[in-house]
């Protein structure tokens, strides 16, 4: 069986990859089939899992399923020392960690003989092979607190560095609830100032 989920609002359907016109029949004449026990809950772009884990935990909600992460990004450049040290004092940064490549002879040498390449064409390799080997890419990760609108707000101050972020998906986390009071679970959640949506989570392949 094979789950995916449709977001939900007010218990009205809004499909992403069907049109709310031929869904809300389908429902209707229960083509569809929604899991039991069970809700999808989207978050706040602000939140940590720490934070939404010690919250729903205290109101007796059980999290089977955690998608909260925050937005990443890369330098699209080799950035300096001080240029890093100045960056990750920023409030806004989290850690940087460092994807660096290295040469490997052996296995240079591997391939210059399965290719039968000429001396020539394993000369120009061996340094490509050596310079793609001295780029570094540094890795960011912001703080939970801050959203996407906010990372390239702070990226338009530094055009410098050449930042690019990563793709974001929404902060959502799936919620054990009681068979047959989803619907009122979903409301019960709704009320939380940081929720932003419920839904309840289509089953298909049955």
């Amino acid at each position: 069986m094979r789950a995916s989920v449709l977001i939900l609002i007010s218990c009205f359907c809004i499909a992403s990859s069907v049109s709310a016109r031929q869904t809300i029949p389908r429902i209707a004449n229960n083509e569809y089939k929604f899991a039991k026990g069970k809700v999808l809950v989207s978050l706040a772009d602000t939140v940590s899992p720490d934070f939404v884990s010690y919250h729903f935990s205290r109101m007796g909600y059980e999290i089977v399923e955690s998608d909260i992460n925050p937005v990443r990004g890369y330098f699209n450049k080799n950035v300096t020392k001080q240029e890093l040290e100045n960056f990750s004092s920023h409030p806004y940064i989290n850690k940087i960690v460092v994807d660096s490549r290295s040469f490997n002879e052996q296995a240079f040498l591997e391939m210059v003989k399965r290719q039968n390449m000429s001396a020539e064409d394993s000369l120009r390799n061996r340094r490509f092979f050596e310079r793609f080997s001295k780029i570094k890419t540094h890795w960011v990760t912001f703080n939970y607190f801050v959203t996407e609108e906010m990372a390239f707000s702070f990226l338009e101050t530094i055009p410098e560095l050449e930042m690019r972020l990563g793709m974001t998906s929404p902060r959502s986390v799936i919620v054990k609830t009681e068979v047959g009071k989803e619907e009122k679970a979903m409301r019960s959640l709704k009320l939380i100032n940081y929720v932003e949506n419920t839904a309840f989570i289509m089953l298909q392949g049955e």
